[in-house]
């Protein structure tokens, strides 16, 4: 799995776990899924926080910062199954690729260059939030894996091998139909 992990593969990745990162927030302005308790990129919170801290790199710390409290989130959901670590998710694809999205990350906030202009349109973060255009952002892919619903969460009928950007677009797409709570679409390894 670790071989595909171009520049390209992991922007795609962190372009998808930025996009749902944001879109899981509590934001009390704009309502959004409300999967884990933060508003840290909404421009009248978090966002105008990090503006007045980091000007230059406003946006990547709050994008990053979003980033983290999933992480978190989805750590708890998977700690529900006998072998966490054993699951591959949006938000933890195990140590190696997870190490090097951090790195790819950290190269994206040193280049002065902003997340619209590195990502495009590989990036759902909108300045309103519609779950229509989020909807429509995580069907992007082609492929709908099949799932099942286990106590942890979505199992995805995919194996831990498959490329990591196709992991990551099938996570993406394994959180539809949108829930209360976060669903945790996984991959178990064997």
């Amino acid at each position: 799995m670790t071989d595909a992990l171009l520049p390209k593969t992991l922007d795609g990745i962190l372009a998808m776990q930025c996009t749902v990162a944001w879109a899981g927030e509590t934001v009390a302005s704009a309502p959004r899924l409300g999967w884990w308790d933060c508003d840290l990129v909404d421009a009248e919170a978090g966002g105008d926080l990090f503006a007045r801290l980091l000007p230059r790199t406003a946006k990547w710390a709050a994008l990053e910062a979003a980033r983290d409290v999933a992480r978190r989130a989805d750590v708890e959901a998977r700690a529900g199954a006998s072998t966490p670590d054993r699951l591959l998710s949006l938000f933890h694809f195990g140590f190696h690729v997870d190490e090097r999205l951090a790195e790819q990350l950290a190269l994206h906030k040193r280049s002065g260059r902003s997340p619209e202009e590195v990502f495009g349109d590989r990036l759902g973060v909108r300045p309103v939030f519609a779950r229509a255009d989020l909807e429509t952002y995580l069907r992007r892919t082609k492929r709908e894996p099949d799932a099942t619903v286990t106590p942890v969460g979505r199992r995805l009928a995919l194996a831990a091998t498959t490329e990591p950007l196709v992991l990551a677009e099938s996570f993406g797409r394994g959180l539809l139909p949108l829930e209360a709570r976060y669903p945790l679409p996984y991959v178990q390894l064997t």
